[in-house]
């Protein structure tokens, strides 16, 4: 079981979300703040997408630090 605050973020058109989504582990995940598929964006999101990926980031990190 993981304990710490997580979240996803992948890209819509990324392969691997084909295999199972994000959902599949999510049972394991005690304090899961949430899901972000990028669209138009494949495996290397962060590369193709970065504005949007670093949004992600920032929103995660300040619903951890309660901002």
């Amino acid at each position: 079981k993981i304990e710490v605050p997580s979240y996803f973020i992948a890209g819509a058109q990324d392969p691997v979300i084909a295999m199972g989504g994000p959902t599949v582990g999510h049972f394991a995940l005690s304090d899961h703040r949430g899901d972000l598929l990028i669209d138009d964006a494949g495996h290397w999101v962060q590369q193709e997408k970065p504005a949007e990926t670093n949004a992600g980031l920032i929103q995660f990190l300040n619903q951890v630090h309660g901002k």
